[in-house]
């Protein structure tokens, strides 16, 4: 079921786009905790944990006559709608002013070591599991390893530390990681 739908036209160098999907979660933790939900909470990479669910934030971008876009889509698995009447328009508001706020930063240059450098110290506090025991899968859901999530890096990369020391470092393209 889609709870929100959102397109939105960062103007920001091409390298940093990648950027967006974070902050767009980030204002939608914002919104979602003024509206009640103090648990709320981006779940990696760019999902967001509210209510014992994982609200999945789906990401469509092209060009078209008016330049880059990014949909954004909030959809639940479930059959019930778990925000209160009259949400979209918060979230909606808590979405532009994240984008505008991380636009600016860009501008200003504090961006140029990553799309997440700017917010990246604010979105580890936001980010649901940090310092816990995690399991991380495959795209297809299997299983491939575990340890406690220890970071995030300015591409959105995580890093999990394994029960032995080492450290795996993965992308939102290979892998999901699944709460204890």
């Amino acid at each position: 079921m889609d709870l929100f739908v959102k397109t939105i036209r960062p103007r920001v160098p091409m390298y940093l786009l990648q950027g967006a999907p974070w902050s767009a979660a980030m204002g939608l933790v914002d919104s979602l905790r003024q509206l009640g939900f103090q648990d709320a909470a981006v779940a990696w990479p760019h999902d967001i944990a509210v209510s014992d669910q994982v609200l999945t934030l789906r990401t469509h971008g092209g060009v078209d006559e008016d330049g880059m876009y990014i949909e954004l889509t909030l959809a639940s698995d479930g059959s019930e709608n778990p925000l209160p009447e009259g949400a979209q328009d918060a979230l909606s508001t808590a979405v532009e002013n994240r984008i505008s706020g991380w636009e600016q930063d860009v501008k200003a240059g504090r961006s140029q070591a990553g799309p997440l450098a700017d917010f990246l110290s604010e979105l580890f506090d936001m980010t649901a599991g940090m310092g816990q025991p995690v399991r991380v899968a495959y795209p297809n859901g299997r299983i491939f390893d575990q340890g406690t999530f220890a970071g995030l890096d300015v591409w959105g990369r995580a890093t999990i530390v394994r029960k032995n020391g080492t450290e795996l470092e993965i992308a939102p393209e290979q892998a999901r990681i699944i709460l204890n």
